[in-house]
């Protein structure tokens, strides 16, 4: 399906469009597409519309907030109406400032030459083109993956399986008024949808992200330390730039740095050389930060060209790109031929690693439904287990665990991680790494080769 990209001018509205009308516009609007509606400048929001009309799925972050002076939203209130009345689109608005940006998913036109209006009663006239999509960086998808026989790492020393513990350190890089946003981040913190969002500068919201990089990242350190165990840090670039003493103290301790963007921001509109330039000044920043070139990489809100530009960011960069985490859909690591590099003899081929990574085990869900309860430590601790226990019986798995140092760097859960970490610290050939050394270990092993030959391992 082709990906658009709406942008919509909004004539001013007619003086008709008095409060109780653009209230009840809302409120429609909040029934078809799952909007919510408050005062100041708007957030993203995405309302996927089934095609009877009716929501059928909602995101972690279903509000839009209306700045009082820009003109035109009871139009823009009713675009999104009808778009979830037609039930084509999956809907995602981005309005900030003067500007309204909504991305839709075309479930019937997919002309990439085709140029779509809409009128709604005078006031709205859209436009839709391409948000360009690089077919020659394109995956295909895959069904089958390993099959019924499944494929053995080979993990060191026989270990049954390896564990990767993920930190993502974001604080000072999400959306701050004092960094030019015009709202704080409404996103995974403590109050979260139950009032994560306010108009302007938002104290609360700022704060709890402090408490991740002032207090709770020690802690974290501390608890590694406690059972001499290493992780990769998902950093952020400004993240880390705000906090130089422990970002020295990653490096000290012998946690991996990998890279999670320049800021923690969506980054779905940039064009590719854009793209490229975004995932070259990450690497370059961390580089100058911590001293350590990062060999990794892991942004989650990229384009759908992101993860095939990620070797020539790093080439740029002078680093070498050892895995990438921009997959879900395995329990183990795989490598993936580039599409770019069909035409070059084997030996020139490099491939690129893939180090799938998962949001269920994910801290996260104490701020998402469904989660882990915003205070019941205990489900998150007993999931954890599952999780291991399943993966530790089949043998030659990966068990991801990732965190964010403002989650689980609270005493409560810190408690429960704790005592996961003893219960797994007590079974024999459990190889707790970083994906650093995953990536190492499948390159001796399993060296890169082309059309799938890579699993016959390092001797033939």
């Amino acid at each position: 399906m082709a990906m658009l990209s709406l942008r919509q001018s909004v004539l001013p509205a007619s003086s008709s469009d008095d409060g109780l009308v653009l209230a009840q516009r809302q409120r429609q609007a909040q029934a078809l597409c799952g909007l919510s509606w408050g005062s100041g400048k708007c957030t993203s929001v995405l309302g996927a519309a089934s095609r009877s009309g009716t929501p059928s799925s909602l995101s972690s972050r279903p509000t839009i907030a209306v700045h009082d002076k820009l003109q035109g939203l009871p139009g823009l209130v009713q675009q999104l109406s009808v778009v979830a009345q037609l039930g084509w689109w999956n809907v995602e608005a981005d309005c900030l400032g003067d500007t309204q940006h909504i991305v839709f998913r075309d479930g019937s036109h997919g002309d990439e030459s085709s140029q779509y209006s809409w009128r709604w009663d005078g006031r709205t006239n859209t436009s839709c083109t391409m948000v360009h999509v690089e077919e020659s960086l394109q995956f295909p998808r895959d069904f089958e993956g390993f099959g019924e026989e499944g494929f053995d790492p080979q993990w060191p020393n026989g270990a049954r399986i390896a564990v990767s513990f993920v930190l993502n350190y974001e604080e000072g890089g999400e959306r701050s008024v004092l960094d030019g946003d015009p709202f704080s981040e409404p996103y995974l913190w403590e109050k979260g949808a139950s009032g994560g969002y306010k108009e302007g500068r938002y104290v609360n919201a700022e704060q709890d992200f402090e408490y991740g990089s002032r207090a709770a990242s020690w802690r974290i350190l501390r608890l590694f330390a406690e059972f001499g165990w290493s992780f990769t840090t998902y950093a952020v670039a400004y993240a880390l730039q705000r906090n130089p003493t422990f970002a020295k103290a990653l490096v000290r301790d012998g946690h991996e740095i990998a890279c999670h963007g320049v800021r923690w921001l969506d980054i779905w509109d940039l064009s590719l050389e854009e793209d490229v330039a975004y995932i070259e000044k990450n690497v370059r920043m961390l580089h100058e930060i911590t001293g350590e070139m990062p060999v990794g990489a892991y942004f989650g809100r990229g384009t759908p060209n992101t993860r095939a530009l990620f070797p020539e960011g790093w080439r740029r960069a002078g680093g070498e790109l050892l895995w990438s985490s921009e997959c879900y859909n395995d329990d183990v690591p795989y490598w993936l031929d580039l599409p770019w590099e069909a035409s070059l003899p084997a030996e020139q081929r490099k491939g690129m690693l893939m180090i799938p990574y998962n949001y269920d085990c994910n801290d996260g869900k104490f701020h998402m439904s469904p989660g882990f309860g915003s205070s019941v430590a205990e489900t998150y601790e007993q999931y954890l287990k599952n999780t291991f226990d399943c993966l530790y019986r089949e043998g030659g798995k990966m068990m991801n665990i990732p965190l964010h140092t403002r989650i689980i760097g609270k005493p409560g859960r810190s408690e429960a991680l704790r005592k996961f970490m003893r219960y797994i610290a007590d079974k024999p050939g459990v190889w707790v790494t970083t994906r650093r050394d995953i990536a190492k270990h499948m390159r001796a092993k399993f060296p890169y080769k082309p059309d799938g030959a890579w699993r016959q391992g390092s001797s033939s």
